[in-house]
């Protein structure tokens, strides 16, 4: 599961959301995890910084991806999700489920946050 293809769909949901840092001030995000967003939301930054790009002949070989995202758990107040502090934001996302933590028995790679959204709102529909 990547974001960034969700991000290019042809269709956008937006939301209204307060935003990171910024105390009584609303914006409107894309939503990009529609269909597994129950207890986490993720939207879109567009201001982020993008990984750098290799293309070959115009084909997109790597790179170009999101280094951060702006994230709400459970309709708090959103923060920034940033591929520099991913340790501490995964530990803090989800540390109320321990079995998603204790399966992931390596260190969390930023790549993969579409993947454990997804397994965390999962879990949650199990209960």
């Amino acid at each position: 599961m990547n974001f960034n293809e969700l991000i290019n769909r042809e269709w956008v949901i937006l939301e209204r959301a307060l935003l990171p840092q910024k105390k009584d001030k609303y914006a409107l995000f894309q939503l990009i995890n529609p269909g597994f967003d129950s207890r986490i939301k993720v939207y879109h930054n567009i201001i982020a910084n993008k990984t750098t790009g290799l293309d070959i002949g115009g084909v997109p070989v790597t790179g170009n991806v999101e280094r951060s995202y702006i994230v709400s758990k459970d309709g708090q107040k959103t923060r920034l999700v940033r591929k520099s502090g991913f340790l501490k934001d995964f530990e803090e996302l989800f540390a109320d489920k321990p079995e998603l933590l204790e399966a992931i028995d390596k260190r969390p790679k930023f790549k993969y946050f579409a993947s454990y959204v997804l397994a965390y709102d999962q879990l949650g529909k199990d209960q």
